[in-house]
């Protein structure tokens, strides 16, 4: 489920395939697309639902790239790698690793 979808700077051909698939589409759902070209209409059609500072730069919005939270959290890796005695720093990547999941319900095992 969505409240709103905005298709933006799609190429030319992509009417086309707009063509066959619009029919194919819930009219319930046709109504929350938008499909918008050109800096001013993307800018216009992204500010009726998303505040100007979360909107990026490269649309004419005023987002920094990061949110609050990337801040907080980049925060709080700072801080706990430089708490002495710390056994696992944070990585800076933050990139989870693969586990498997146990089927007998047992502890999971990490997959290197």
């Amino acid at each position: 489920r969505c409240a709103y979808i905005i298709i933006i700077n799609v190429p030319g051909w992509f009417n086309m395939i707009w063509k066959v698939i619009y029919g194919m589409i819930d009219e319930t759902t046709r109504e929350k697309i938008s499909i918008v070209r050109g800096k001013d209409k993307i800018y216009e059609a992204l500010a009726r639902r998303i505040d100007h500072d979360n909107i990026p730069a490269e649309f004419g919005g005023g987002s920094k790239g990061s949110t609050v939270e990337e801040d907080i959290l980049f925060q709080l890796q700072d801080f706990n790698n430089q708490v002495e005695g710390v056994a696992n720093p944070l990585v800076g990547d933050l990139t989870p690793r693969p586990y498997v999941l146990p089927r007998d319900g047992g502890a999971a095992k990490e997959v290197v």
